[in-house]
């Protein structure tokens, strides 16, 4: 875990960053439509797809802000990070 390694590494410093949905990826581009098809059906029936898909240059840009600040301020610890777009469920 993070605080595990913050305790044994005091002179470092560690984050977690969970992203949602990003769009493209190398992943999605392994299933054809025969197989992805009715999984995203299935998915927006129980309101579990993304609204919106955050672009991955854009997560990077964020991400290269964020840590640019806190390196830029070595009193900032930044330990949890979760960049999401809004899913279905919010948007409707």
């Amino acid at each position: 875990s993070v605080r595990g390694w913050q305790v044994e590494h005091p002179g470092l410093r560690f984050s977690v960053v969970g992203v949602g949905a990003t769009q493209p990826t190398e992943f999605g581009r392994g299933f054809g439509a025969e197989v992805l098809g009715p999984v995203l059906e299935d998915w927006n029936r129980r309101g579990l797809l993304q609204a919106a898909y955050m672009d991955t240059d854009e997560v990077a840009a964020v991400l290269l802000a964020l840590y640019g600040a806190a390196v830029a301020n070595p009193s900032v610890n930044v330990e949890h990070v979760a960049l999401r777009s809004p899913s279905a469920l919010l948007a409707s």
